[in-house]
């Protein structure tokens, strides 16, 4: 696994995460007040309780999925904080320029971290996208990937 690949663990579930509250939105909307449908036609004796039975039973599993996630989401983001900070500000090479050490730290951390655009990156830090992008890639030059997360995350 790369350190590119590591790194990027958070964004793709944090991207799961939003993809289940959508769904978890239309579920509950299945849920939501019916009102009454007016007809000359003959009903059923007994109304389909199930499907609304059912719809509320995804809504209750899906949340429990939800925060489940987001527990896993706060871990990882945490863990990559300090795989981040370890590993930059721990390399000599890069100990030799402090303005450089802080910026990588920021670029990874705003990138991986709070998962931000490049744009969005390039503003906050008042450079230019293509120079956040360099960078960036001088900054995963320094990361290594702790052994265990090759294992679990695959």
């Amino acid at each position: 696994m790369t350190a590119k690949e590591y790194l990027s663990s958070v964004k793709i579930l944090s991207s799961e995460i939003c993809a289940k509250k959508r769904r978890l939105e239309v579920y509950r909307s299945l849920c939501g007040y019916k009102s009454p449908q007016l007809s000359d036609m003959p009903r059923s004796a007994s109304p389909n309780l199930q499907s609304m039975e059912s719809s509320v039973l995804r809504v209750i599993d899906l949340e429990a999925e939800i925060q489940k996630a987001e527990q896993k989401l706060d871990s990882m983001k945490k863990e990559l904080r300090t795989v981040i900070n370890s590993t930059i500000i721990g390399s000599d090479a890069v100990s030799r320029r402090q303005t450089s050490q802080a910026n990588f730290l920021l670029v990874l951390e705003l990138r991986y971290v709070d998962c931000l655009s490049w744009r969005d990156i390039a503003y906050q830090m008042g450079y230019t996208e293509r120079h956040v992008q360099r960078l960036h890639g001088d900054a995963l030059t320094y990361i290594n990937v702790p052994e265990q997360e090759v294992r679990t995350h695959n």
